[in-house]
């Protein structure tokens, strides 16, 4: 990741000017640079970056999205879904909720070449729906629209061995 490089180096040159350029004592060098590097890592994670994501192998995605979800558990079922992402540099977090069940992204995993972010997915069903459709792990792909930023589609498969997809349309 070339951008590791650029804030190996930037730590480096702040210590630098801390420690020499200001005749601070090593471990007060070690402390500014600390706070200085925090404060730029926090600007960065939830703004800067927003600036020009494809820059880093992002889409800003973030928001509620609605739609429908299309699955094979039990031949076929369609229902009605909201989705809402949370995103940062360094997270993002997939909340899916129909009318039965919620599922939450546990690992998130942006493809930079491709574009299309992955990731893995766990489903809390409502408790009076648990014997017919158990918890259930998972993985999926979001593929972005590439005319407008106001759809998406998701394609998901589950160790249950169905499969589906959801069809949405930014919100807020």
């Amino acid at each position: 990741m070339i951008y590791n490089k650029y804030f190996i180096g930037l730590i480096c040159a702040i210590f630098a000017v801390l420690w020499k350029g200001f005749n601070t004592p090593f471990w007060t060098a070690v402390g500014y640079t600390s706070i200085v590097i925090w404060c730029v890592w926090v600007v960065f994670n939830y703004a800067i970056w927003r600036i020009c994501p494809s820059l880093f192998g992002r889409k800003i995605i973030s928001g509620k999205w609605k739609g429908k979800i299309k699955s094979s558990f039990k031949g076929s079922t369609t229902k009605d879904v909201e989705v809402t992402i949370t995103q940062t540099f360094s997270d993002t977090i997939i909340k899916i909720k129909t009318n039965e069940m919620v599922s939450k992204s546990v690992v998130v995993s942006w493809d930079k070449k491709d574009n299309i972010l992955y990731y893995i997915y766990k489903t809390d069903p409502d408790i009076g729906i648990k014997s017919k459709n158990p918890v259930q792990d998972g993985a999926a792909k979001i593929v972005f629209d590439k005319n407008s930023g106001k759809k998406l589609k998701i394609e998901y498969w589950t160790d249950r061995r169905t499969v589906g997809w959801l069809d949405l349309h930014k919100i807020s």
